[in-house]
């Protein structure tokens, strides 16, 4: 499901810069073109800038913790980044709704690893 959203979200920005839309309507100033455009930039942006953490730390959860949480956590995780694109323009603290809960997930996992690896 991750990679399937991560893709989904390069292929909009791809296809909004160099497919769907002439260059004088990329290169625009007005507000709503520079706003929509600053969203789909940044919604790339947090998934490509949370994507070494997420591979990180859900495959050694994934492998050695707790495989089937690990497929609930990722669950969560990709809606969260699915809401990303339409709370971006409402700004914080709702965007807070699709980050922050994503930030802790990975803690939760990286946690869990870390103490699993000290058990053993």
């Amino acid at each position: 499901g991750f990679f399937f959203v991560a893709y989904w979200l390069v292929m909009r920005q791809g296809t909004t810069k160099a497919a769907l839309n002439p260059p004088d309507v990329i290169n625009s100033q007005e507000k709503s073109i520079v706003d929509a455009l600053r969203n789909i930039d940044r919604s790339v942006g947090n998934m490509l800038e949370q994507m070494p953490c997420f591979l990180l730390v859900t495959l050694p959860y994934g492998m050695f913790v707790n495989p089937i949480l690990a497929g609930y956590l990722v669950f969560a995780y990709v809606f969260l980044l699915i809401l990303y694109p339409a709370l971006y323009d409402m700004g914080a603290p709702l965007l807070f709704i699709s980050t922050f809960p994503r930030y802790f997930i990975l803690y939760y996992m990286a946690g869990a690893v870390m103490l699993a690896a000290l058990r053993t």
